[in-house]
């Protein structure tokens, strides 16, 4: 077996730390870190990056407390200012203004109860504290002696109004507005610190304290909205975004202190919109973007504003692109280029750079089926999994690698999310956009996702919910959710691929995520959508194109400028095609996927192309091809039945006759349920395992199983009416196995039916009605053990369910063989160590062999043919990569930074 043969495992088997071809198993290095504290949603003070308040002093004279606010001290003593001078000092040590009956009035060391509210006793021990706020003797006060008792928090409050203009006939500092909100801010951070500490302390007791904690809160946050607001009066852009990133890090649970803070940073956005510089104004757009993706439709004026201008501005470039066109197509390129990066929405964009051809790259791919049902829980055909890639995105995305197979990269998950024993923190991305009015991604729309699969469960899009528990999401911030393992899988990062669904959408409009009605129309958060013009094509509708355009909101998220390079991905029909070298060789064509190895001459260079195109074998492939066995025909019920079929047919000869076509270097006989050269196939001193034909045993099992009461006489074989070589391939195993039962004396009879692809489908997964059927299995990933359990799950053997063989299911015969394997399944489920794991998966092939729950036949090599136009490329690489590291089912994973040029 080739070294190629061995990349299907090879990218998740790095990442899992697998060697691939018998190594053993190790688990990730990521499990072994430690998982760090969930961040609280509600802010705490003070900040890392506030000045570090010092330790209280202890208790005073006779118990009073207390607390010196020595960052406050360095202030009074550093500060230029003299009007800030005794504000600072004044609040350098914590304390209460005690007003008694006589007019006087004293500061006194703080009081554990709020007056007024709270009961006090008939009388309390205080302290007071001088002008240079030293500490005097403790002296008894009653409470008839009191008129007032103000405490500190709600005299820092009155101070910084003060400060702020804001106080009642106190005339304000006459002081810049900066350097007045930077006391306010400074004074209420260490008011606010004291307090949080003396709660702590037991020294502010009871609840009657919550309200002035509150206002503290907000006053400090109104103060930080209007610090940032005086940076965007000064035009101090940089100034600005410093302050707004680093408070919208503060006050994640807090919606309007976000909106404010939004809103504020708006004002570069007002600024920038009135230039005609490009770049000027595509900073206002990714401003009132990064606003948008929050808060859309938000109450911000100058969102709206914002939002006008640059709609005008669109349009007047709009309107100059569509002057230059006719003599100068590099200008109006150019400008339409401003205009996408300015407003991405725009509809009269498509259709002039459609006109100017090169300045809208297009990628066509030829589909022997074209797309219909394109949602993850019902996309069957490959080019519907490829739309799938298009539409739809994981919170990590698998991308191509040259070294590894691919690497898993954060796709809706803000970073790569915190790891934790059986559980990970997940910050999504706050901007990823529905569409329309659907609003963004968020903790509930995957909340939703795992109930609507759970609804849908057999599905294989519905596997992960297997291994992955309830999701909590955290009801401070919905861009935060935290994910728990219910069992614990070799390689948890693989579970996170799972495309997520408009959860919220669908909820709130009664759709499954199984429903026709989606998978015809949906919608996600990938780099494409759907043609504004696209319909769901009739029974009696002729084929033709189905068209995905660049989505806008893409570009507007993090890590995405500019993407896709691509505007536009065109599924053409390939039967339409009269010559497809053709089309390749005029740039009508720039893909196509599973080419024949007999029609590969085609694509040379001698056939006139002039390097137009490059010939490639996936190194990615985890298909494979067998029969899938109806187990709830009573008839196959009989493992030696299933067993003769198995024995029976020489997979090389018909490899050989059908798909080789004299190139026996290209596809491989399986031995077995895995892809050859699985790393968890089992080796006896080294060598492959045995071939599954074996004309004599076939013949022997045959008589045994012929010879009982409930033999069939025939048996149906179903395969894709539109596949030439499926027919070939099925026309011979027919006759390989109605030949090995002839000795028998028993008649046998197989019968080949060539079937609609969709109605296939519904025959074998939907009505359920047959006895063998020609059929790929895609295995998700490279723990063929685990995946093999997914496909024969009983749990999933419902309609419209995963496994189609209907194994163990209720209608199914039980046999010891069967238990056997099932007890393996099961248990492989539950071990993540490397070395059991693949113990498991070596006794799983043995007794998948004996059980015949599927008839294994062979692993076709994936031959795809791209246009030299196409640059495929990775992250972190300059140059563009083969594009035989593409997995040829799904195509498309990390399409945004691919190239048409």
């Amino acid at each position: 077996m080739r070294l190629t043969s061995l990349r299907p495992a090879l990218g998740f088997l790095l990442c899992a730390g697998l060697a691939v071809g018998g190594g053993r198993p190790q688990p990730p290095e990521e499990e072994e870190k430690p998982a760090p504290k969930r961040e609280e949603p509600a802010p705490k003070e003070p900040k890392p990056d506030d000045p570090k308040p010092e330790e209280p002093a202890p208790d005073g004279p006779d118990g009073v407390y207390v607390f010196k606010l020595a960052n406050l001290q360095r202030a009074a003593d550093s500060t230029p200012h003299d009007e800030l001078k005794p504000v600072f000092k004044r609040f350098a040590v914590a304390f209460d203004e005690l007003s008694e009956r006589g007019g006087k009035v004293n500061r006194i060391t703080p009081q554990v109860a709020l007056w007024g509210v709270s009961r006090f006793p008939a009388e309390f021990g205080a302290a007071e504290i001088a002008p240079d706020n030293t500490i005097g003797e403790v002296r008894a006060v009653t409470t008839k002696q009191v008129l007032g008792l103000v405490p500190f928090e709600k005299l820092a409050l009155e101070t910084a109004d003060v400060l702020l203009g804001q106080g009642r006939n106190v005339a304000a500092p006459k002081l810049a507005m900066g350097v007045r909100l930077e006391a306010a801010e400074r004074l209420l951070r260490e008011v606010l610190f004291f307090h949080d500490a003396a709660r702590t302390a037991n020294r502010r007791l009871g609840a009657a304290w919550n309200p002035l904690k509150k206002q503290l809160d907000a006053k400090l946050a109104d103060v930080r909205v209007r610090t940032a607001r005086d940076a965007g009066t000064a035009k101090d852009w940089p100034k600005l975004r410093a302050l707004t990133d680093q408070y919208l890090d503060r006050y994640k649970a807090d919606k309007a202190t976000q909106e404010a803070l939004l809103s504020a940073r708006l004002m570069e956005a007002e600024a920038k919109v009135l230039s005609d510089s490009f770049a000027e104004l595509e900073t206002a757009r990714l401003l009132l973007g990064d606003y948008d993706s929050r808060f859309p439709g938000g109450p911000s004026p100058a969102a709206k504003a914002v939002r006008q201008a640059l709609a005008r501005k669109a349009q007047e470039f709009l309107q100059r692109a569509t002057r230059e066109a006719p003599n100068n197509k590099t200008e109006a390129r150019r400008i339409l280029d401003a205009v996408q990066a300015i407003d991405p929405d725009n509809t009269d964009i498509r259709g002039l750079r459609q006109e100017l051809k090169t300045a809208y790259p297009t990628l066509i791919v030829a589909a022997r089926r074209l797309p219909d049902r394109m949602s993850p829980a019902l996309a069957r055909f490959d080019s519907e999994k490829q739309a799938v890639e298009l539409l739809f995105e994981g919170l990590l995305e698998p991308v191509p690698d040259e070294a590894t197979g691919y690497k898993l990269v954060p796709a809706l998950a803000a970073s790569r999310p915190t790891v934790g024993g059986g559980v990970r923190d997940v910050e999504l991305v706050r901007n990823a956009d529905w569409g329309g009015d659907r609003g963004t991604l968020d903790a509930v729309d995957v909340y939703a996702t795992w109930l609507l699969n759970r609804q849908a469960g057999g599905t294989w899009a519905a596997d992960a919910n297997t291994w992955l528990d309830e999701p909590q999401p955290d009801p401070g911030d919905p861009g935060r959710i935290r994910l728990r393992f219910k069992l614990g899988h070799p390689d948890p990062r693989l579970l996170l691929t799972g495309k997520l669904l408009p959860g919220n959408w669908l909820r709130a409009n009664n759709v499954r995520a199984d429903a026709v009605s989606f998978a015809r129309e949906p919608f996600g958060t990938g780099p494409f959508r759907l043609a504004p013009d696209y319909k769901p094509r009739g029974p009696t509708d002729p084929a033709r194109d189905v068209v995905f355009v660049s989505n806008p909101a893409y570009a507007r998220r993090p890590g995405r400028p500019a993407q896709p390079a691509i505007q536009e991905v065109r599924f053409v029909d390939l039967g339409a095609i009269t010559d497809p070298v053709a089309d390749f060789r005029t740039g009508r064509l720039h893909v196509l996927t599973d080419v024949a190895t007999a029609d590969l001459l085609k694509y040379t260079s001698e056939n006139n192309l002039n390097n137009a195109v490059k010939v490639t074998t996936a190194t990615t492939n985890l298909r494979v091809w067998g029969l899938a066995v109806n187990h709830r025909r009573p008839h196959l019920h009989d493992p030696d039945l299933r067993r003769a079929i198995s024995k029976a047919i020489d997979r090389e000869l018909v490899l050989n006759e059908v798909f080789r076509a004299g190139r026996t270097d290209f596809h491989a006989a399986l031995t077995g349920p895995y892809p050859p050269g699985a790393w968890c196939a089992p080796r006896p001193l080294g060598a492959a395992p045995p071939p599954l034909f074996d004309r004599s045993g076939a013949e022997r099992l045959f008589t045994t199983a012929l010879g009982a009461a409930s033999s069939p006489g025939s048996v149906s074989l179903l395969y894709p009416a539109d596949d030439d070589q499926a027919k070939s391939a099925c026309t011979r195993i027919a006759a390989m196995l109605q030949d090995a039962a002839k000795p028998s004396g028993k008649a046998f009879t197989v019968t080949p039916e060539p079937v609609p692809p969709r109605e296939l489908l519904e025959r074998v997964e939907t009505k359920q009605a047959f006895d063998l059927a020609y059929l790929p299995l895609d295995y998700p990933d490279a723990f063929f053990p685990l995946g093999l359990g997914s496909y024969l799950d009983p749990a999933a053997a419902q309609p419209g369910g995963r496994n189609v063989t209907g194994w163990r299911s209720t209608q199914a015969g039980k046999t010891p063989a069967d238990e056997r394997l099932a007890v393996l399944l099961d248990e492989a489920r539950r071990h993540q160590d490397p070395k059991k794991l693949t113990q498991l998966g070596e006794g799983i092939f043995t007794a998948s062999n004996e059980a015949v729950p599927w008839v294994p036949l062979w692993q076709l090599d994936r031959h795809v043919v791209t246009s030299t136009a196409v640059k495929v490329r990775l992250p972190g690489r300059a140059e563009p990569a083969s594009p035989a590291v593409l997995d040829a089912t799904t195509l498309f994973s990390g399409v945004g930074r691919w190239s048409v040029e």
